[in-house]
């Protein structure tokens, strides 16, 4: 197929889209509101502090030296401890880690019982390079940690340690400090072993945790670990297996639990994920991350009245309000509401799914015709990054699309492009566009750039082997680019379908039954519905076609290609509304 048009009910992939949308980072360093400092200013100390901190974010590398080291003199002299953060912070985001380091020492120093300022300092000597040192303060921090009782599980404080240091963005270094660290101890190298895990270096993370599994079998944060490193390294069934072992020799460890039903619904094995949550719930009926995730899944297996409950009651918990909002409002979108899908996606007012409620509101508008209240929408819609940037940009684009209106979505897509002239996803929906306008150099230009940059793009070989199919005769070119993306992505039941039809423009009929005979199994979208009772037509199976058309009709009685390929052919039946 690969142009998928867009229709008012959800394929399989569109849900699965939904389901993951996800939200933006959070920053490693928050500033401080100013009036916090400034309330430790002396009279006369502000001009010159906020010419510091206009040269600190503005000025050039000598004048943002000269800057931070004005404010750690200022902090030294007036003995301010909100100024020596202010300066630590500054100086972490003007990535100037020595001087940061030099500002957050001094902020331990005003303030000695200021746990932020203890870490703080750690991570700066370690993005300096201070191997030495940062260790030290590392070692430092996880015995204040494990006096405190802040360590978390196991009692030690190592749990701080891997905290500040998976905020280096080093992974080398990260690692390097880490063995620095570490000693004999099993909570030492168990740190070590996430550390490991989170930079690149999982067959070492695997052995020390295989090594302590054996000194400590009963141990479940080393199971869920151990279970966690083989997943995310594609051994799933052995992870499952570490996991179902503790399970049945009794762990009642919620941690367990709770990853155990992630990987089983990983796996697809849903209905086993399902029981495993309401295990979790019955043990904790208010275990809302419990409720979540078994709504979410519920979601997935298109139970809708039995996922709604979960979402009522987070409606109910203010952490949880936002994300249940939006997935009460996609229960409406997929089952057709969408007037009452449009009311709960507005409830949604902040977190990961906010953006997505945001876009999903603006598409049931554009199919209501509401297409200036839909583009008003996005306009008014908060961005915060360079994706969501993008992501809105598509959205408009697909607003114009969805009224008929292609020139101007090919605008928006121009003007985005001209910001973000290598983004695929942009470069991608322009090519989507063009092919609604019949501008295939457009199309093919497009499609090959991103091609040029991720050759195992397979969206792009799949729409450019299937449009080189569909509207030129260069047949055996698009039949490369197909066999390409169906390598990359055997289980998408576009790609397959592009097979078949490009089989199909081969002239090997046969063979092109069999995969879109596949593909409509898949999905039974009334592309693939179009394109397999063409073949079949022409292989002078014309009941098998009219059944297969007719069904798909009665479904989408205004498909544009369904339609267009009946009439084709002579196939309307004045039963089916058209």
């Amino acid at each position: 197929m690969g142009i998928l048009r867009p229709r008012t009910s959800f394929p399989a992939a569109a849900k699965a889209a939904l389901l993951l949308a996800a939200g933006a980072a959070a920053l490693v360093f928050s500033p401080p509101a100013a009036a916090g400092a400034a309330s430790q200013f002396l009279p006369g100390a502000v001009g010159p502090l906020l010419a510091a901190e206009v040269a600190a974010r503005r000025g050039s590398e000598a004048e943002t030296g000269d800057a931070l080291r004005g404010y750690v003199d200022a902090a030294r002299r007036h003995g301010s401890a909100a100024l020596a953060e202010r300066a630590a912070r500054l100086a972490a985001r003007a990535r100037r880690h020595r001087l940061a380091a030099d500002a957050s020492a001094l902020w331990q120093e005003l303030a000695p019982g200021n746990r932020g300022a203890r870490r703080v300092h750690a991570l700066m000597l370690a993005r300096s390079d201070q191997t030495a040192q940062a260790a030290a303060a590392l070692r430092r921090i996880a015995r204040e940690a494990g006096a405190e009782g802040g360590g978390g599980p196991g009692g030690s404080g190592y749990e701080a340690v891997v905290s500040v240091l998976g905020q280096d963005p080093d992974p080398v270094r990260r690692v390097r400090i880490m063995e620095a660290v570490a000693d004999e101890g099993a909570e030492s190298r168990f740190a070590l072993a996430r550390i490991l895990a989170a930079s690149g270096q999982g067959a070492r993370g695997l052995g020390i945790l295989e090594v302590l599994r054996r000194e400590a079998p009963r141990e479940d944060r080393y199971a869920v670990a151990y279970a966690r490193l083989l997943h995310r390294g594609g051994d799933r069934e052995a992870a499952l297996r570490v996991l179902a072992g503790r399970r049945a020799e009794g762990s009642e460890d919620r941690a367990l639990l709770h990853t155990y039903a992630r990987f089983l619904a990983a796996a697809g094995r849903r209905e086993e994920a399902r029981d495993a949550y309401e295990s979790l719930l019955a043990g904790r009926p208010d275990d809302a991350a419990a409720q979540a995730e078994l709504g979410r899944l519920l979601v997935e297996m298109d139970r809708f009245p039995a996922a709604r409950p979960y979402f009522d009651a987070l409606r109910e918990r203010p952490a949880w309000r936002d994300e249940a909002w939006y997935f009460t409002g996609l229960i409406e979108d997929l089952l057709d509401e969408p007037d009452r899908a449009l009311r709960a996606y507005r409830r949604v007012r902040k977190g990961p799914y906010h953006l997505t409620a945001r876009v999903r509101g603006a598409m049931i508008m554009a199919d209501q015709g509401l297409v200036l209240p839909a583009l008003r929408h996005l306009a008014t819609t908060p961005r915060f990054t360079e994706r969501d940037e993008v992501r809105l940009y598509r959205a408009e684009s697909e607003v114009l699309l969805r009224a008929d209106r292609p020139g101007e979505a090919m605008n928006v897509l121009d003007g985005a492009l001209a910001a973000y002239p290598e983004e695929a996803g942009l470069l991608y929906a322009r090519a989507m566009v063009a092919v609604k306008l019949d501008r295939l150099d457009v199309v093919e230009r497009d499609l090959r750039s991103i091609i040029s940059r991720d050759p195992d793009h397979a969206d792009a070989l799949n729409a450019l082997g299937y449009t080189l199919a569909d509207r030129t005769d260069r047949f055996e070119e698009a039949h490369e680019l197909v066999e390409r993306a169906l390598a990359l992505a055997p289980d998408r039941y576009h790609v397959v379908d592009s097979m078949g039809w490009v089989l199909y423009r081969l002239g090997r009929y046969e063979e092109a039954a069999d995969h879109l005979r596949r593909s409509y199994a898949m999905e039974p979208h009334p592309e693939v519905a179009a394109h397999l009772g063409e073949v079949l037509w022409v292989l002078g199976r014309r009941e098998e076609a009219r059944a297969i058309w007719d069904a798909a009709l009665k479904e989408d009685p205004d498909h544009e290609v369904l339609v267009e390929t009946m009439e084709r052919f002579g196939a309307r039946r004045p039963d089916v509304p058209l």
